[in-house]
């Protein structure tokens, strides 16, 4: 009697985790530390994270029985400050960084991501692997709230015993996750005869922000020791990438480097602090308002195509995160061992990948290619 091929519900799961920016009373703030824990940290499950590029790349790679031949990424192009290759190029960038440090990849495996500008991507478009896109609501499908995880910028400034005091709110700039596959199995569940493309992993941006290139980012740039000569070589290197159509692995990866070894961070919103100045110079007592703010667009897909291979947040991994001991973690209520020292945490808007961060990913490999190793 023949088996029945059976889909189970089970196969469609999703993980979706935010970059969340909190805003603090000028004059305040922590200067970033350079050290490394080497930790293998806040990554999602497999059984989630393997749905996501990383995760398809292998599934290509090990020959499974799949309906695609590329890990095709949808990019939304038409954006009012960023121009379409610059927004390509530096989605490029975030692919192209995590599949460097999760080590082992070449460039005939770079060469099975295809990136496609479009002037709309579908967040259910299974052709697609994945999606990055600067959320417009004008761009919205019927039915679908574009604007709804995000919240405007806010600024409050008061006066009180002789002193003026601002303060902002706490905003989501970003989401992200590894999307959604669908397996089949035959008499053993445990054995996959062949998966398909369910939902695309996805990154979203904040439609109450003003985005900006990594060119702008930089040249705003105030990091200690960062001259101006060797900032204009890194925004001459940038802007003679940004109209290349086919761009190799190796370039983006000695791009990020570069950004790595001058230490760079996105520059901080200048919209917040000139609204405060103007606030402390006039004779205003009170202000409540929201504002648009001004950020770099790479530090933030950086962050949300991490969701999107199957990284956490390093500094609070959720319940769907597997983590690991580190001798300059700290561990939290939860038991979890926690970090900083990430593009994948709430802490510095790195510009690239900490060593805590490439440990993490390299670990993820590690964990979604024992899972794949058991479905064959």
């Amino acid at each position: 009697m023949p088996t029945s091929i059976i889909t189970p519900q089970t196969s469609r799961q999703i993980f979706v985790a935010s970059l969340f920016l909190g805003m603090w009373v000028s004059g305040c703030g922590a200067g970033k530390s350079l050290s490394s824990s080497g930790l293998n940290y806040a990554y999602f499950k497999p059984e989630t994270s393997y749905s996501g590029p990383l995760g398809r790349l292998e599934l290509l790679r090990q020959g499974f029985a799949v309906d695609f031949d590329k890990v095709r990424i949808c990019v939304e192009v038409g954006k009012s400050t960023i121009g379409d290759d610059q927004l390509l190029l530096e989605t490029k960038l975030a692919y192209g960084a995590w599949l460097d440090a999760a080590g082992g990849y070449t460039e005939d495996d770079w060469r099975k991501f295809d990136f496609i500008k479009e002037a709309k991507c579908h967040s259910n478009d299974p052709s697609f692997a994945g999606f990055v896109v600067l959320v417009d609501q004008a761009k919205a499908d019927p039915g679908e709230d574009l604007a709804s995880d995000f919240q405007p910028e806010h600024i409050s400034c008061t006066t009180g015993g002789g002193f003026k005091r601002c303060t902002g709110s706490g905003v989501t700039l970003g989401w992200g996750g590894p999307g959604q596959m669908e397996y089949w199995y035959q008499g053993n569940q445990e054995k996959w005869v062949k998966l398909s493309s369910y939902r695309p992993s996805s990154t979203r941006l904040s439609p109450f922000v003003r985005w900006l290139p990594l060119g702008e980012d930089i040249q705003r740039n105030t990091v200690a020791g960062l001259d101006d000569a060797h900032k204009q070589k890194l925004i001459a290197n940038y802007q003679a990438m940004v109209p290349s159509g086919d761009v190799a692995l190796a370039d983006l990866s000695a791009m990020v480097k570069d950004l790595a070894a001058a230490q760079l961070a996105t520059a901080d919103d200048p919209v917040f602090g000139q609204s405060m100045q103007s606030f402390y110079d006039g004779d205003d007592t009170q202000i409540d308002k929201d504002y648009q703010g001004e950020r770099g667009t790479f530090s933030t897909i950086l962050h949300e195509v991490g969701h999107q291979y199957g990284m956490d947040h390093a500094h609070h991994p959720g319940q769907d995160s597997l983590t690991g001991q580190s001798a300059t973690t700290k561990q939290n209520a939860g038991g979890q061992w926690v970090t900083d020292i990430s593009a994948m945490a709430y802490g510095v808007p790195y510009l690239y990948l900490t060593a805590d961060d490439i440990a993490g990913v390299q670990a993820d490999k590690a964990a979604i290619l024992a899972f794949l190793a058991t479905k064959k």
